[in-house]
């Protein structure tokens, strides 16, 4: 887990003094994406290709896209408490009333 500080020297971090720091518009996501790019690629086992590297393999193309919208930060540094709970709920059904699992 990168620290603040670590951020910060990487260049993600916009300017440190903005409170929340992580905030989404104190981020350089281009930068959050090098650093992702390289922690990716770095080979944390002495056996086996790093996961940025077997990813090039098996698509074969020579481009990695990100399943959504890209890399994002959650500040994990300190325990907080919700005020309230979170529900999840289904999703509404497509314009034409058609829903892919279950029925509207």
């Amino acid at each position: 887990t990168p620290s603040h500080q670590s951020l910060v020297r990487a260049g993600v971090v916009i300017d440190r003094s903005k409170r929340p720091m992580l905030a989404r518009d104190n981020i350089d996501i281009g930068k959050l994406d090098e650093l992702v790019r390289r922690i990716a690629a770095f080979p944390f086992k002495s056996q086996g290709q790093p996961v940025l590297a077997a990813s090039l393999d098996d698509i074969g193309d020579g481009s990695i896209h990100y399943a959504d919208g890209g890399p994002r930060l959650f500040d994990f540094s300190r325990m907080r408490r919700h005020a309230e709970m979170l529900t999840f709920v289904r999703p509404p059904c497509s314009a034409n009333g058609e829903m892919k699992d279950n029925d509207c």
